[in-house]
């Protein structure tokens, strides 16, 4: 953190009084509204961790949190149980196209997320659904873009699970509509995000009602080179102390 530069008028002893109150300040806020960046920095310092967790633990750090599942796919897929029930303990869901913090969507974490971030204006408080072009409809803020909509990943995932509840291997299936529905979803979104969710259009049941044939996610993007510095790891530091 850096003070501003009218507390160089106080004394050096109450300058550092300052600071140190600062500082303590922030450890607590982000104790109270952050935990999660705590516990992935204890993850990566921990060499028993394993290289796999370690990675994603690092990755997730740098991402805020919030991370496309594609951009560390073959990481996630060298996850054994244990250290996926430890990501599980830690609050953080290996969903089917995002890695995210259910916690983190809060409106107070939200808030400040946004603010160690620097990402500027968000989503409307409470938001599940936004236009395109809304404030916060993007991946950073918890969205991902579908089209005119953009949706909140932890409802992408419920979707996802409804879907996979639903089918029978891959035999054409019609998801109950009431879910995207209920959440404002439009068809061309609803179409949009089962597409990414590797599902492929099927000829209408015999109402015309959209069906949907399971035919796998797209493979993983080759593994990216880890972050030289995190733009967490020293917030996150401050936690330990």
């Amino acid at each position: 953190m850096i003070l501003d530069r009218a507390i160089e008028a106080l004394a050096p002893a109450i300058r550092k009084a300052v600071q140190a109150r600062l500082d303590r300040w922030i450890a607590d806020q982000l104790a109270r509204h952050l935990p999660l960046f705590g516990a992935l920095d204890t993850c990566l310092r921990d060499a028993a961790a394993g290289a796999p967790l370690r990675a994603v633990a690092g990755a997730l750090l740098d991402a805020g949190g919030l991370l496309p599942r594609r951009a560390i796919g073959a990481q996630i897929e060298a996850l054994d149980p244990s250290a996926r029930k430890k990501l599980h303990k830690m609050g953080v869901t290996i969903g089917t196209l995002d890695l995210f913090a259910p916690a983190l969507l809060k409106p107070a974490a939200a808030r400040w997320r946004r603010m160690l971030m620097r990402l500027g204006d968000g989503p409307r408080e409470g938001a599940t659904v936004l236009p395109r072009n809304a404030p916060g409809a993007d991946l950073p803020h918890g969205f991902r873009p579908l089209g005119q909509q953009a949706v909140r990943v932890d409802l992408v995932e419920r979707i996802a699970r409804a879907a996979h509840d639903t089918r029978q291997g891959r035999a054409p299936f019609a998801p109950d509509p009431a879910l995207a529905t209920s959440m404002g979803l439009q068809p061309e979104t609803l179409a949009r995000l089962m597409a990414q969710l590797g599902f492929r259009a099927a000829k209408p049941d015999a109402e015309g009602k959209p069906r949907w044939m399971w035919q796998g996610l797209t493979p993983n993007a080759k593994p990216k080179a880890p972050p030289s510095n995190n733009a967490f790891a020293a917030l996150a530091g401050m936690l330990d102390g």
